[in-house]
């Protein structure tokens, strides 16, 4: 997905310059703007709630007023990875998915959480980073040693928000008891601390496109 970021860009210029807080105008004027993004990139979703939450979680970020990351929860084919990519390019950040990160840990493995902190995203957050589809990825067997690389980046990453600010964008098809299951409670829990959770329901837009 391609999004012309100039005039974004030039929008933060103005927002950072200007230190009072965001006018009913002015958020109307940035939500407007993200919509038009949204319909230029050909971003669609058919859940109204969902299609609201989410537009005012993009339009308080560009005030740099969210205090957490976003986790997008859902069945399959509702329009997940297409928000979250939607939003990896508006505001210039990493993507991956659970599966690219298992499939670089071998080349990284001696510092990748490091290696993680050397992706440069937007200038709102420099260290975000957007993570795709956890739970669709095989798990690590490294030396013999069987472990959940995401689970050990989402922990990390969870560090890194409580103490630095750097928020994550999460996208899983798990629900809570499967999360629980496969990475533990101590992680589960700190994902409702770390992440605003937005529900995506609806019908499979695959499904609806064929």
């Amino acid at each position: 997905m391609k999004v012309n970021l100039d005039s974004f860009r030039e929008m933060m210029e103005r927002q950072v310059a200007d230190p009072e807080p965001q006018s009913e105008t002015r958020r109307a004027t940035v939500a407007a703007w993200i919509g038009k993004k949204m319909d230029e990139s050909g971003y669609r979703n058919l859940n109204p709630k969902f299609h609201r939450d989410f537009l005012d979680y993009l339009v308080r970020f560009c005030d740099k007023k969210p205090m957490r990351g976003l986790m997008l929860v859902g069945g399959v084919g509702t329009g997940k990875t297409m928000a979250a990519a939607f939003m990896a390019a508006l505001y210039d950040i990493e993507f991956f998915t659970a599966n690219e990160l298992v499939a670089a840990y071998p080349k990284h493995r001696d510092d990748f959480h490091g290696w993680l902190k050397s992706k440069r995203s937007c200038g709102n957050d420099p260290y975000m980073l957007a993570i795709d589809d956890l739970g669709a990825e095989p798990t690590v067997v490294d030396y013999g040693m069987r472990f959940e690389l995401l689970g050990q980046v989402l922990a990390a990453r969870y560090d890194d928000w409580r103490y630095s600010g750097h928020k994550t964008i999460l996208t899983t098809n798990l629900e809570a008891k499967e999360i629980v299951a496969r990475y533990g409670a101590r992680l589960e829990s700190r994902m409702h601390e770390m992440f605003e959770i937005i529900p995506v329901l609806g019908q499979d837009l695959r499904k609806i496109k064929s």
